[in-house]
């Protein structure tokens, strides 16, 4: 089994994981954000996606997983907070 990550890195988890079928493989995957903004894919054996994690700014929401343009792919949407000054 793979680690989820290499670094190590403390990270909470605000909300619930979404579970979908990313690839269109029948079987699942568990996409979770964290507070240090990386958007981890994990397959059906708990080993990340090749291309995952992904960084962004903090995530304090939970990931909405969907196919909202009807294109037949299925895309990951990310609320995120950012503050500027």
């Amino acid at each position: 089994m793979t680690k989820v990550c290499n670094n190590c890195y403390s990270a909470y988890i605000y909300s619930s994981p979404t579970v979908a079928d990313l690839d269109n493989d029948g079987k699942l995957e568990v996409i979770l954000g964290t507070s240090l903004g990386f958007i981890y894919a994990i397959d059906h054996k708990g080993d990340v996606k090749p291309g995952w994690p992904v960084t962004m700014a903090e995530i304090q929401g939970q990931v909405a997983v969907g196919d909202v343009n009807d294109d037949g792919q299925v895309c990951v949407y990310v609320n995120v907070f950012l503050m500027c000054s």
